[in-house]
């Protein structure tokens, strides 16, 4: 396991393009061969994203479900869970899987 080492928080309400508004922290770790990033997004992010999506029912859902920040890791498992796939979220996220 990862020895997350440091934490960045951004919050400036215009982040740089690709940043996601809202409040969203990088986890890296402490050592430089094999660094870790973990993205997390504040609750209130990801139950914007699903408004905005055209999902607001998962937004309600979410905003009841998800923890506050919630990591990529715990959305795609949460977002699975009610028929959104890995390629669904990071499209919509701006990646690419």
């Amino acid at each position: 396991m990862a020895n997350l080492a440091k934490v960045v928080r951004r919050t400036n309400a215009s982040p740089r393009p690709g940043t996601p508004p809202g409040g969203c922290a990088v986890a890296v770790s402490g050592r430089r061969k094999d660094s870790v990033i973990a993205m997390q997004y504040s609750r209130q992010y990801v139950v914007d994203l699903f408004r905005r999506w055209g999902y607001p029912q998962l937004a309600d859902e979410a905003s009841r479900d998800l923890p506050d920040p919630v990591d990529f890791d715990e959305l795609q498992t949460w977002s699975l869970g009610h028929g959104l796939s890995h390629d669904d979220i990071v499209s919509h996220l701006g990646g690419s899987s």
